[in-house]
């Protein structure tokens, strides 16, 4: 009876191993069927390059709603659409701090979170017509970027942290082209700063796929690679569409 119970002691006995380390940061349990490369590649495209594609979907589908309901319903019909976006934006941060859940799950509702509650403020300084995406927020994005900064590592868990990012990067792309159309305005021979913005953001877009697809080597690392692969492609789009966006 005592040998019995000293070996159940060793079988539960933590397992210090870096395979052990690797489950416990994804806290998930996946049964994988058939090969392990299989499952890489599965992987690569589910959380690499799908949540690329689903971040780029919660810009552009929202800023054509946006524009919809400005032409049908005008300014009550904004107040709504932005009220049901910021709701949306924190249901979403609120379930992303639940530890109980698995870290993917809270990255995803963390980086839609902070999609979602980004077009509330879109739809915001639409509204009030405030500036928020103009060269005039500048001031209040330091601000700002400097208070996240500190609580960055201490205060922020890991989906706080990638809902801000989200946030953050969505409202630099937006200034980074109201600056690029302030300089196109005043000095018109720099258009070529365009094509140049076009080039970095296809540049940036295919050094992240790189990244996703041979030098990524877990989940998290790949949906990390998939933020520099939106914002890339979204600067992209929003120099070719920055009419509609």
């Amino acid at each position: 009876m005592e040998r019995l119970k000293q070996r159940i002691q060793h079988r539960v006995k933590p397992n210090e191993s870096p395979l052990k380390t690797e489950i416990e940061i994804e806290e998930e349990i996946i049964t994988i069927h058939g090969p392990i490369w299989k499952w890489n590649w599965v992987s690569k495209l589910r959380d690499g390059l799908l949540p690329a594609l689903v971040m780029l979907l919660l810009i552009v589908v929202p800023s054509l709603l946006m524009l919809l309901i400005q032409t049908r319903f005008g300014r009550p019909g904004l107040l709504v659409y932005m009220l049901v976006l910021l709701m949306l934006g924190m249901i979403l941060l609120e379930r992303s701090l639940h530890e109980d859940r698995s870290i993917i799950r809270r990255a995803w509702y963390g980086l839609a979170g902070g999609m979602l509650t980004w077009m509330a403020t879109e739809v915001t300084d639409r509204l009030s017509e405030a500036g928020l995406i103009s060269l005039d927020a500048v001031p209040f994005l330091l601000i700002l970027g400097l208070v996240i900064a500190i609580l960055w590592r201490r205060v922020l868990p890991l989906p706080a942290r990638w809902f801000v990012l989200a946030f953050f990067l969505n409202w630099a792309s937006r200034l980074i082209i109201s600056g690029e159309q302030f300089v196109v305005d005043h000095l018109p021979h720099l258009q070529l700063i365009y094509p140049v913005t076009i080039g970095i953001g296809i540049a940036g877009a295919l050094a992240w796929f790189f990244v996703i697809i041979w030098r990524s080597y877990n989940r998290l690392q790949r949906i990390q690679a998939a933020i520099g692969l939106w914002i890339s492609s979204l600067l992209v789009l929003e120099v070719l569409f920055v009419e509609i966006l």
